[in-house]
């Protein structure tokens, strides 16, 4: 089950795995690997997870209750 904390904790791996894909694929050893286009989807993509969770957080209730259906 989700908590609070861990969504926390989830959002801040995505906000922090751009200094990865910085330091790995634009200035590290991986630069041949990917072109640098690549790289940067890739840290705006992390950023826009990130943003979306934290959105999630605040906007949505940790626990949804049921409707009946009827």
């Amino acid at each position: 089950m989700a908590t609070t904390r861990n969504r926390i904790w989830l959002a801040l791996g995505w906000l922090l795995h751009p200094v990865w894909d910085i330091g790995l694929h634009l200035q590290g050893p991986g630069w041949h690997i990917v072109p640098p286009w690549y790289a940067v989807a890739c840290v705006s993509f992390d950023i826009l997870v990130a943003i979306y969770i934290v959105w999630r957080i605040r906007n949505q209730p940790l626990h949804l209750t049921a409707t009946k259906l009827s």
